[in-house]
């Protein structure tokens, strides 16, 4: 899907770039950017309400 001409064009104009990762690195990529945001908002001490 994300070799189709008119959806990489579409994200690009989003600001988006397609990096075309095999599954593994992209469950690798989420983990990571999960890590970030839970240390930032511990950090923060944020709480849901």
């Amino acid at each position: 899907m994300m070799k189709q001409t008119a959806i990489v064009q579409k994200f690009r104009t989003m600001g988006a770039v397609s990096a075309g990762n095999l599954p593994d690195q992209f469950v690798s990529f989420i983990k990571k950017v999960m890590d970030r945001w839970k240390n930032l908002v511990q950090s923060a001490g944020l709480k849901l309400e």
